[in-house]
């Protein structure tokens, strides 16, 4: 699989930049380690299971988002918007709803960034990008794939498709 960087924290090469380091805490937020470790590991394991016919964009920022899209997926079974999470505990993606779940108040609260959201709203950017460049798409497959395996994440009824690390590269290929 070719993979192509587009981060302005990382070289060519997929490499953290030592120079970005600071710009990447002041863009992602406190958690901007676990963030990019987290799709690392998404594409190391993509890499791993899919062939040459698959291409893998990370990070590209598009028109319309406040947020670069973390992971675009072409290949022959598709292109895929994927949105990666690196968070551990209790969550639930109910409708266009993202919750974690909040022990003492023994409930499921919405939590920013709402990461269906944030998924859905890649697929429409990548697909409308597309198109205004006269490259018309039927369609771009959101998804939110939960790379860390200490994440219980709880799905009903959302627009996109919500996967744990295990269950991504069947998904994707079989798809």
């Amino acid at each position: 699989m070719q993979i192509v960087h587009c981060s302005p924290f990382r070289n060519e090469t997929g490499q953290l930049l030592r120079s970005a380091r600071k710009d990447a805490a002041q863009s992602l937020g406190p958690n901007w380690k676990s963030l990019l470790d987290g799709e690392d590991q998404a594409a190391k394991m993509l890499a791993g299971a899919l062939d040459d016919s698959y291409v893998l964009i990370r990070n590209l920022g598009l028109p319309g988002l406040d947020h670069d899209a973390d992971l675009i997926l072409v290949g022959v079974t598709g292109l895929w918007a994927i949105e990666v999470t690196n968070l551990g505990g209790l969550h639930k993606a109910e409708g266009a709803h993202w919750l974690a779940f909040n022990p003492g108040a023994v409930a499921f609260e919405p939590v920013e960034p709402n990461l269906v959201e944030r998924a859905r709203q890649n697929g429409s950017a990548i697909y409308a990008y597309l198109h205004r460049q006269n490259m018309p798409v039927p369609w771009v497959n959101p998804l939110l794939l939960c790379i860390n395996p200490k994440m219980d994440v709880r799905v009903e009824d959302t627009p996109v498709a919500v996967l744990n690390r295990a269950d991504i590269p069947g998904f994707i290929a079989n798809s």
